[in-house]
């Protein structure tokens, strides 16, 4: 039952850093 409540929060960290990289592309692409 643990590694099937771990899933959700493996993708919400991917989907957070995600985020992340995108916003630091964004930045990098202004400079």
């Amino acid at each position: 039952m643990s590694e099937y409540e771990d899933i959700p929060t493996k993708e919400k960290m991917d989907l957070d850093i995600a985020a992340i990289l995108e916003e630091f592309a964004d930045v990098a692409r202004q400079d």
